[in-house]
């Protein structure tokens, strides 16, 4: 079954509201994620949209995150009290959910968990959270990308 968003009408929103330099990460991540997808079998047009979206909630400030998350039920720990940007994925879905009305629970959940992943994830996270990380801007800081990118096309698991 298709994914019953418009992936290009979410494109113009993303690049009309984000950053210029998030858009265009959240575009590498896109590609990456959709490359995965390919190979691993998850609903492309899911995949290209979780990935258009897994930052909106990134350009808020820290005290923004906090904020939302403590309003919107979302548990903070001492770590994401130290670093509300970790907060960025959760609250992220919760505005997705609440603003957007998107209720797809694989989608919501990709976009939760894309910065630190969880105990369980479906192929849809892994996906996401994998491309997040393998996005090609980010080979500088993770000279090991390039490995873990081939990992991923044989296993997401051990990648």
């Amino acid at each position: 079954m298709s994914f019953p968003y418009d992936a290009e009408a979410i494109r113009r929103w993303v690049e009309r509201e984000l950053p210029r330099p998030l858009y265009e990460h959240c575009l590498r991540v896109r590609d990456e994620a959709l490359r995965l997808a390919r190979r691993h079998g998850p609903d492309l047009a899911l995949v290209e949209v979780a990935a258009l979206v897994h930052d909106v909630a990134r350009p808020l400030p820290g005290a923004e995150l906090l904020s939302r998350a403590r309003r919107y039920g979302i548990p903070v720990s001492p770590l994401e009290e130290r670093l509300p940007i970790l907060l960025h994925g959760p609250v992220g879905a919760e505005v997705l959910r609440r603003e957007w009305g998107i209720g797809n629970p694989g989608l919501l959940a990709a976009v939760a968990c894309h910065t630190t992943g969880a105990e369980e994830m479906s192929l849809l996270t892994r996906v996401l959270f994998l491309a997040d990380k393998l996005e090609p801007a980010k080979d500088r800081r993770y000279p090991f990308n390039g490995q873990v990118r081939q990992k991923a096309q044989e296993d997401l698991d051990e990648a």
